[in-house]
């Protein structure tokens, strides 16, 4: 989403009930109240800062859990490099190295190793385990 002007765009997340909002290599992500409130069970991809600064709000009334998919770094150099060019790749990773050298999860789930049937029945049971097997 673009905004016409910073104040515009101010104006949106004043407005909307932005939680979560960080900005990661020049992209801004963000989750809206209104994305979970009427849910038993959300999912938010989120980076650990932005992980960290949900896990601590205090006014969402939800409870959250943070589930980390680990990748090897070779794995996501090629994915990386599908859709940018080698440099912005190399960059890209260097920035991850300190991003995701400390994650304060609940979980780790290999999705490098894993399929990605295997990759979701794990966090299928991993939602049996927090919120119940009504939710699976």
């Amino acid at each position: 989403m673009s905004f016409p002007s910073k104040r515009d765009e101010q104006r949106y997340f004043n407005a909307a009930e932005v939680i979560a909002y960080e900005e990661i290599y020049g992209h801004k992500y963000w989750a809206e109240t209104h994305q979970y409130y009427p849910y038993k069970i959300s999912f938010y991809v989120i980076d650990p800062k932005g992980a960290e600064k949900l896990q601590k709000r205090e006014d969402i009334g939800a409870k959250v859990v943070n589930i980390f998919f680990s990748i090897c770094r070779d794995t996501s150099y090629k994915r990386i490099i599908d859709r940018k060019t080698e440099e912005t790749a190399e960059n890209r990773l260097i920035a991850d190295d300190d991003m995701f050298s400390l994650v304060k999860c609940d979980y780790v789930v290999d999705s490098d190793t894993n399929s990605v049937l295997e990759t979701k029945e794990l966090v299928k049971e991993i939602v049996k385990r927090e919120a119940g097997e009504q939710y699976v």
